[in-house]
């Protein structure tokens, strides 16, 4: 009987309140998504500005240099085109003062003509690689004209080998004289395979010594010549740049 009565009361009551234009709105609980949501931008506030985006700073430098280059207005062959081919190495003297060496060997040749001073695009990269700040970069080149044809396949390892050696036996001496030792060692070796008429050497010349320690772009001209021979002159041009640029990547040598 009082369940009837309170049912009754509870009934008499909505009708009330409807009738003045109020519906009551039923309670409902909380989602749990909801609470989190409204918790997360708390949790958001706690942490450190700019802990999510940490980059490394460029510590190392990528260093290339690159023979962009070669024109002849007077070629060594005095019946046409010389067989252009180059050889040397690239030095590095790291912070600690170790030496590394990076021989390189552009060939087989190429025809090489004197006609209207033609230019002869090479792009060839001696040297790119990864080196330490306040690393010191320097290198030699050596440049011939071919008159005893070879199997470059065959000489080409053993010259990379003969460099390498040398290189590592050599370390001790100043940075000049650490690469002439070990361009010598290949013109040593290259000689070996000349026999009669021995290639001509149009010049052996010491290339840019740079410091990787900023960005920068530096080009260069090697001007290898002779003149005043009663049979053969030649007059080269070989132009080259250096890049430096700074990277986080690790080092490669």
């Amino acid at each position: 009987m009082l369940k009837i009565t309170a049912l009754l009361s509870t009934t008499a009551l909505l009708i009330s309140l409807a009738a003045c234009g109020t519906t009551p709105t039923p309670l409902a609980p909380t989602p749990q998504d909801a609470v989190q949501d409204k918790a997360a931008p708390e949790t958001a506030q706690t942490k450190q500005p700019g802990a999510l985006s940490v980059r490394p700073s460029p510590v190392n430098y990528r260093v290339r240099y690159v023979i962009d280059t070669v024109q002849s207005t007077d070629t060594e062959d005095v019946s046409g085109a010389d067989e252009f081919y180059a050889l040397g190495t690239v030095a590095v003297r790291k912070p600690d003062g170790t030496k590394v060496a990076r021989p390189f060997l552009f060939a087989p040749p190429i025809d090489v003509n004197d006609h209207a001073g033609e230019i002869h695009q090479l792009d060839y990269v001696m040297f790119d690689e990864v080196v330490p700040a306040n690393a010191d970069i320097f290198g030699q080149l050596v440049a011939y004209d071919e008159d005893n044809s070879k199997n470059w396949d065959a000489v080409r390892p053993l010259m990379m080998a003969k460099t390498n050696a040398t290189a590592v036996t050599s370390t001790g001496l100043g940075d000049q004289v650490f690469v002439t030792t070990v361009v010598a060692a290949a013109t040593g070796l290259m000689n070996l395979f000349m026999s009669g008429d021995k290639d001509d050497m149009l010049g052996n010349m010491g290339m840019m010594g740079v410091t990787a320690n900023t960005s920068s772009t530096q080009t260069a001209t090697l001007h290898m010549f002779k003149y005043g021979s009663w049979y053969s002159n030649w007059n080269y041009s070989i132009k080259y740049h250096v890049e430096i640029t700074p990277t986080s990547n690790k080092v490669t040598l």
